[in-house]
């Protein structure tokens, strides 16, 4: 998974934490959607570079609006190689 970055939307919450942790243990550079917990995102965040020594991105939409994805994707520095789709 070196050099792979992944997107997980809803990361700030339980599920996605524990994803984002356990992409990061296999070497997965993270992208951390939230929506309104940007503290829990950013706090990840720094976890991760810290204990995993990856590259973390944090971007903020809010998916239940209608062009709420289009906002997500165009706040990207990239295209993710791996989705995972985990908002409530």
């Amino acid at each position: 998974m070196t050099s792979r970055w992944a997107l997980i939307t809803g990361a700030s919450g339980g599920i996605g934490q524990a994803v984002a942790k356990k992409l990061a243990q296999e070497g997965c550079h993270v992208m951390l959607h939230y929506y309104k917990n940007e503290q829990a995102a950013v706090r990840l965040a720094a976890h991760l570079d810290e204990v995993y020594s990856i590259q973390t991105h944090v971007v903020q939409a809010d998916l239940s609006k209608t062009g709420g994805a289009d906002e997500l994707v165009s706040r990207l520095p990239l295209c993710p190689d791996i989705l995972v789709l985990n908002s409530g």
